[in-house]
């Protein structure tokens, strides 16, 4: 059966209407964490995990009005009392970022290691603000 004129705008009418009432109930944006061929998405408020190759790169990728504004990425190693402490390996981290939608983090060239990235927004000091977090387990393996 073939659809009419009156079908088809019928159905165009729904899908418009369904797609204003999705606009209204915007969920919040995931930023997505890419290695080698792996990748994982995050939901906002939420933890991945992630594997990564000793020496490779970490590719962190966030949405539109994240990158429009202030973010960063910072890497942690946790202790075994769950203290964080920033990891001090050049390309860890990246500076405040601006305008950008994707950054590439160096992941340590140690095997065996698990370690946390943080992704946030933040002011234009780098000194932060409540704002929208993401955060990923990057597990390195040979």
């Amino acid at each position: 059966m073939f659809a009419t004129p009156r079908r088809i705008a019928s159905v165009l009418a729904v899908g418009a209407f369904a797609l204003t009432v999705a606009a209204c109930d915007k969920p919040d944006p995931d930023v997505t964490f890419q290695s080698g061929s792996k990748s994982v998405v995050i939901e906002q408020g939420k933890n991945g995990r992630i594997e990564a190759k000793p020496g490779s790169t970490l590719l962190v990728d966030v949405p539109k009005d994240v990158a429009d504004g202030y973010w960063l990425a910072k890497s942690f190693v946790v202790d075994s009392s769950n203290k964080p402490t920033e990891m001090q390996l050049d390309g860890a981290g990246s500076p405040v970022l601006h305008d950008t939608h994707a950054t590439r983090l160096v992941v340590p060239s140690i095997a065996n290691l698990s370690y946390v990235v943080l992704v946030g927004e933040t002011d234009k000091a780098g000194q932060g603000k409540a704002g929208k977090q993401w955060q990923v387990v990057v597990n390195i393996r040979n």
